[in-house]
């Protein structure tokens, strides 16, 4: 029979804990927080259990479930670190969630997307982005689990409307569970009517319109009969040349950067390739490193340096 878990020292750090969404093992947990008194013993045997999870990821693509190592590895973190798993967490997250974006084998497994809810409620700094990124995608288009969670940011934000939309859309597109999702949706019924949505609140659709590129076209070329005359106003009846416009160039990141590069509209039907945090969306806002020798450092409350007067001209005396 197993040693009973001792509450007292779960009970002591409970403040430090982040709890789980499927909860978590008392034992694991207890034996987790004891562990952590022995630092070194501690550090050796994480840094081991990393090592041969990084190992079993360079071989999923020859596994028969890929998504596997990386469910486990997740759960290793959450299991292991009680603050959360912090920068490696979100770093399996992002890697796990974007090696399969465009794989249709996982785009409507509920595995898959759970991991992307939770990198999304804690690491995602645009959540409704990140939300209409899937849809463009179709990850998560047929489980009620997509709808229920964005419904839920949005009527968290004040977005009732919205909400409501996205709540409709699942239920046409009978995502399964529907019976749940028809169970939730009467849920929020209820609540909007208690509380009725302010004429004010956002109404637009839940999911952005993505648009074409400024300064692009997409023309479509109509046969013309060689015999017909051409009418114009040019000298024989010829109309005048047109001058060809260039197309607009779109930034695009350098091959082989790690960060998203915006695609080329005339060829994708529109929107980001990859959604990624919004330092990395920002960063041509960001200064450049340069060496620090000849910089000036500005002092608060200096005084500012007294300027010359300005000089008036006058003509000499005469």
């Amino acid at each position: 029979m197993a040693d009973p878990v001792q509450l007292s020292v779960i009970e002591a750090q409970k403040e430090n804990i982040i709890a789980l969404p499927g909860g978590r093992s008392a034992r694991a947990l207890a034996q987790s927080i004891l562990a952590a008194e022995d630092t070194e013993t501690q550090n050796l045997e994480h840094a081991a259990a990393r090592e041969a999870f990084e190992n079993e990821l360079k071989t999923a693509d020859e596994q028969d479930d890929p998504l596997d190592p990386f469910l486990r590895y997740v759960r290793w973190i959450q299991e292991t670190y009680t603050t959360g798993g912090g920068r490696l967490l979100e770093k399996t997250l992002y890697r796990a969630t974007h090696k399969f974006e465009d794989s249709a084998e996982f785009k409507n497994d509920a595995r898959y997307l759970k991991l992307w809810m939770t990198w999304i409620q804690q690491f995602s700094d645009a959540p409704r982005e990140s939300f209409a990124f899937l849809a463009r995608k179709g990850i998560g288009a047929g489980l009620a689990l997509y709808y229920e969670e964005f419904a839920g940011f949005l009527e968290s934000q004040g977005r009732r409307a919205q909400a409501e939309e996205i709540y409709e859309m699942g239920i046409q597109k009978n995502a399964r569970p529907v019976e749940r999702l028809r169970r939730k949706y009467d849920e929020f019924v209820a609540r909007l009517a208690a509380n009725p949505p302010d004429a004010n609140e956002p109404s637009s659709p839940a999911v952005p319109i993505v648009r074409a590129a400024l300064g692009e076209r997409r023309m479509e070329t109509e046969a013309r009969d060689p015999q017909a005359p051409v009418q114009g106003f040019g000298a024989e009846g010829q109309a005048p040349p047109q001058k060809k416009k260039n197309k607009m160039m779109i930034f695009s990141d350098a091959p082989g950067s790690s960060a998203p590069a915006l695609p080329e509209q005339s060829d994708r039907d529109g929107g980001w390739d990859s959604i990624a945090t919004l330092a990395d969306r920002k960063k041509e806002n960001v200064d450049a490193p340069r060496p620090w020798a000849g910089e000036i450092l500005k002092q608060e409350g200096a005084p500012a340096p007294k300027k010359g007067k300005l000089q008036i001209f006058r003509d000499p005396v005469s």
